[in-house]
């Protein structure tokens, strides 16, 4: 095979997430042809079962593990893939009211509290351009700045693409061992497991 119609099989396959042609791996047909690079999002290296390679000055890569490390899905059918990327904005706040009118009203936003602190604060999500799917479900996370898991909410079904999801952290204490924390939004399909769609930071002082 040629080394043109290889590294155009290689992008198809890449695409579509396919690991093996002809009950081979996918990496045996570029193994010793075209060098292979880490690559990485925000300093965390992409994972995937095939290692992305460079070929005429272009990085190939995975692009469902690409998507996922930067907060997307891949959705595909006969004729082509689509990454889709949801818009998420989050926001925390000592409390978050619902008003008469069904608006939200952010009482003390904040970005730090001091360290050892221990107390209860609203997480307000704003959600946009989610996947289209059937089932899709969702959850809040609070992580320490080693990726332990210190919070999380129950699991949410929803169906709509834009939605509001409001959540109420409960006497929560900020460890001085972590200089910050992680709050998280994931989401899944029922083919994917969780992806993180968007985040914050709490710091601690």
């Amino acid at each position: 095979m040629k080394p043109r119609a290889i590294i155009l099989l290689l992008i198809l396959l890449f695409a579509i997430g396919i690991t093996s042609v002809y009950g081979k791996p996918v990496s045996d047909l570029f193994k010793n042809q075209f060098p292979t690079v880490d690559v990485h999002v925000n300093g965390e290296k992409i994972v995937s079962t095939i290692p992305s390679f460079k070929v005429d000055g272009t990085t190939v890569a995975p692009v469902r593990a690409l998507a996922q490390a930067m907060g997307g899905f891949v959705l595909y059918n006969d004729e082509d893939v689509n990454i889709v990327k949801p818009y998420v904005n989050i926001v925390v706040a000592k409390e978050i009211k619902v008003k008469d009118d069904g608006k939200y009203q952010l009482v003390n936003p904040f970005l730090a509290v001091k360290k050892g602190e221990t107390g209860s604060f609203g997480v307000l999500a704003e959600v946009a351009e989610a996947p289209r799917a059937e089932e899709l479900y969702f959850k809040l996370i609070i992580t320490d700045a080693n990726g332990e898991e210190k919070y999380s909410s129950p699991i949410r079904l929803f169906t709509d693409t834009t939605f509001l999801y409001l959540d109420q952290v409960k006497d929560f204490t900020f460890d001085g061992s972590s200089d910050h924390y992680k709050v998280k939004f994931l989401m899944k399909t029922p083919a994917t497991d969780f992806v993180t769609v968007g985040e914050n930071r709490i710091y601690v002082r």
